[in-house]
């Protein structure tokens, strides 16, 4: 397995892209996060939405989510893609994201009621279980990370051990 850092730079930078990793792992690549500058951040690593297997979102803000239009429509209308991306983020934070987010771009199919299942593979992940991607376990951690209004809005971040090297 390997790690690497697509960006790590705020929602509001201009250098180094915003904080957004892709995790290697048995030729499959999944991204932590896809930011709005995703696109470029990942051109500039070498690869495309071609390469993007899988992508887990940990909350709704654009500097973690704003990229999931493109890898969208990319791997949707682009015959080179085969299959889905997998799409992972905690349950009610994959509804919020379809709604309130996603759903104002992608819903515009001609023809097609579009749903994000449309465009990934979506599984029910709960916020106190597990997902596996590539034999990997990814433990999801919850943590608030604001509030808006009266309301604590939380974000997810992930707990895994390396299967190679034990490494947590």
């Amino acid at each position: 397995m390997e790690i690497y850092a697509l960006g790590t730079g705020s929602a509001f930078c201009l250098n180094n892209f915003q904080t957004n990793y892709l995790i290697k792992r048995n030729g499959k690549n999944m991204m932590v996060d896809c930011g709005t500058d995703a696109r470029f951040s990942v051109k500039e690593a070498g690869l495309t939405y071609l390469d993007i297997d899988a992508v887990y979102i940990s909350h709704a803000h654009a500097d973690h989510c704003g990229g999931v239009e493109w890898l969208a429509f990319g791997s949707y209308f682009d015959p080179q893609y085969q299959g889905k991306p997998k799409f992972f983020a905690e349950r009610q934070l994959l509804l919020d994201l379809w709604d309130h987010t996603l759903k104002g771009g992608l819903e515009g199919l001609q023809g097609v009621d579009a749903t994000l299942e449309t465009y990934f593979d979506a599984p029910v992940i709960w916020k106190d279980e597990s997902f596996t991607w590539e034999g990997i376990e990814f433990f999801l951690v919850q943590s608030v990370h604001i509030t808006a209004k009266y309301t604590l809005v939380d974000s997810y971040g992930l707990m895994f051990t390396d299967p190679d090297s034990g490494k947590r």
